[in-house]
């Protein structure tokens, strides 16, 4: 074999071609330089896309290091302090008064099977509070009553004041438009009553972590009512939102309020009326809120919660008492044995206890909206629904399963999908930047602290609707 053998044969026609193992090295040689030029031009393409980040991320690190040293002086302010301790003071008396409402109407040796009476009774717990508050803190008065002290101001009427400068009011000065009433305050007064008086009720038939549960549903009739009455407009991600929330409350209802102690009946037949009990709660929340939207948002008589609780409470302890008559009959109260066993200070106290924490936890609220921005009670109050159902297993021990895990899992997404879908419509409507309104980075002081937290207010649009879970409300602050 000659020295070219390894390279050509010849075919049967004398033409030259090359040897298989000679082609096969060619192929190998050509893949290979193909191979080291894929390789070149994907570390190019990375090298010019580490490039790019890097140009975008120190083109924008001013920005982002503003921001940083911005949430750092405020975490570190007193305004966070105040925040933090506000939320705290929220938590103890919502679960407080959950914690309390359980006890005192599904206990068999306290036997207390009047729900809407005593609910009745907390109402007038309610109004007695706010009456003191408004009239011994004058800056919580309804906005009508500023601008009549404005005008007094500005003609030089000083008949009505007292030694100390204030406006004199009456209690006529307090009564509303009778018409204004009907209008405003009365379907208010239904819906709410309706919601807090069978939500009462169905804790005698269910567990507290079930009622919990499914009353995080109200975020989903919140968007159905707002739908109806014009106050939404219909899109793929309501709908997605309400889907998603409606699969979560199937699974929850599946796996059932099982209740583990002797305190709640376990009959079936109990628990599916204790159901549709939080059911209608949960509806009625979110009619209350409807209602709230287009009734009460822009009433000066109800321009904060304690004046807006001055004004619905008698109606619905009114309401609440004729409904529990009817259902519960007065008689039967005392005639009740509590009151010869506690004897009637003591009874009068469990019975308008939950009327005082549900006076102060609103005071906490309150507090908290007008030092912070509506994401963070909303994030505040999902954490507050699992430490309701938290707290309920260890009080009351309550058991959950499987499916009531997943659905409320599933339910707790929705909620946080609804209150990011808020956030972005309200951004993106608001078109506000807030990094370059964040005052150039100063942020030594409380003044800036509350600047980004302005921006954040109004990056939600006044009166934007506060959502965590089974508390619904618009900010009041605005």
């Amino acid at each position: 074999m000659n020295k070219f053998s390894s390279y050509e044969n010849h075919n049967l026609y004398g033409e030259d071609v090359l040897n298989d193992d000679s082609s096969s090295g060619h192929n190998n040689i050509l893949n290979n330089d193909f191979h080291n030029l894929d390789i070149e031009e994907d570390s190019m393409n990375t090298a010019n896309n580490n490039l790019e980040f890097s140009n975008n991320f120190a083109h924008k690190w001013p920005r982002i290091r503003d921001t940083l040293l911005s949430l750092k002086s405020f975490l570190l302010s007193r305004r966070s302090m105040e925040t933090f301790f506000c939320i705290i003071g929220w938590y103890i008396f919502s679960l407080t008064i959950s914690l309390y409402n359980k006890w005192m109407f599904s206990d068999p040796d306290l036997n207390l099977p009047f729900p809407v009476l005593i609910t009745s009774f907390h109402q007038l717990t309610l109004f007695f509070f706010s009456s003191v508050f408004l009239i011994f803190v004058p800056s919580l008065r309804p906005d009508i009553f500023k601008s009549q002290i404005n005008l007094d101001n500005d003609i030089g009427n000083s008949t009505n004041l007292n030694r100390d400068g204030q406006v004199k009011l009456q209690f006529k000065d307090y009564l509303m438009d009778p018409k204004l009433y009907v209008i405003a305050i009365v379907p208010c007064a239904v819906a709410s009553a309706a919601d807090i008086g069978s939500g009462n009720a169905s804790l005698k038939l269910i567990t507290l972590s079930f009622y919990t549960m499914v009353k995080s549903s109200s975020i989903m009739f919140v968007l159905l009512f707002g739908i109806l009455f014009g106050l939404e407009s219909a899109s793929w991600t309501i709908g997605g939102i309400v889907s998603i929330m409606t699969i979560g409350v199937i699974l929850l209802v599946a796996g059932g309020g099982t209740p583990s102690d002797e305190n709640v009946n376990s009959n079936a037949g109990f628990q599916v009326i204790g159901f549709f009990l939080v059911l209608t709660s949960s509806i009625m929340s979110g009619l209350r809120w409807t209602f709230t939207q287009l009734l009460l948002k822009k009433n000066k008589y109800t321009s904060n919660p304690i004046s807006t609780i001055f004004y619905l409470a008698p109606l619905m302890s009114a309401i609440l008492f004729v409904i529990g008559n009817f259902l519960e009959d007065i008689t039967k109260v005392f005639e009740n044995k509590i009151w010869k066993e506690k004897g009637i200070v003591l009874t009068l106290l469990i019975f308008i206890f939950p009327g005082v924490l549900a006076f102060f936890m609103t005071i906490f609220e309150f507090a908290l909206l007008q030092r912070s921005h509506v994401i963070t009670l909303s994030i505040a109050g999902i954490f507050k629904e699992l430490l309701t159902i938290v707290a309920s297993v260890i009080t009351f021990g309550d058991s959950l399963n499987f499916l009531n895990i997943v659905g409320l899992i599933i339910t707790l997404s929705a909620i946080i999908w609804y209150n990011w879908f808020r956030f972005k419509q309200s951004l993106e409507d608001g078109n506000y930047d807030l990094i370059n309104n964040n005052n150039n980075g100063s942020n030594n002081n409380d003044n800036d602290n509350d600047n980004i937290l302005n921006k954040m207010d109004d990056i939600l649009v006044e009166d934007e609707i506060i959502d965590n879970g089974s508390d619904i409300y618009f900010n009041p602050t605005k």
